[in-house]
């Protein structure tokens, strides 16, 4: 047996998961090798020291933990609703101040087609053979006209 494989074994000794032939040869190796014995006993002052360690560990009840996450969800969530409305509450007035006084003083008929106008042509003169294209761009409100003559064939 080399050192390495007893390595291998002395991890499967640590769990209990060692057949009594293996054990009976990881220990006639042990014996012999310096460096496989000081690795059984740091293995085993680790895994002791886990132990120890997992034994502090206390569980919380997870009942009263569930309990306790939906409390201050609820907490927040109520908390956030009364800034919300608390921003809010004073703009609430103005608002519909503003749009009242939109309704009552805002344009009149001619001013309101004025308004909604973007661009217009009427007509566009392009020379000889040109031909031309001419519309406005709905999501800039620009007016675009392309005019193009045709390519000289020589």
């Amino acid at each position: 047996m080399n050192c390495h494989s007893a390595q291998r074994l002395l991890s499967a000794e640590q769990e209990g998961a060692l057949a009594d032939g293996a054990r009976a040869e990881l220990a006639a190796h042990v014996a012999h090798c310096a460096g496989c014995h000081q690795f059984r006993v740091t293995l085993g002052e680790a895994s002791e020291s886990l132990r120890i360690a997992a034994a502090r560990v206390t569980v919380p009840d997870e009942e009263r933990a569930w309990q306790d996450v939906r409390r201050e969800l609820r907490a927040a969530r109520s908390t956030d609703g009364r800034r919300w409305w608390r921003a809010v509450r004073w703009a609430l007035p103005l608002g519909a101040a503003a749009g009242i006084a939109f309704i009552l003083l805002g344009p009149t008929g001619d001013e309101q087609s004025a308004v909604r106008m973007v661009a217009r042509a009427d007509f566009v003169e392009v020379s000889g053979d040109a031909s031309s294209v001419v519309y406005v761009d709905d999501k800039s409100g620009w007016l675009v006209v392309w005019a193009e003559s045709p390519a000289k064939v020589e």
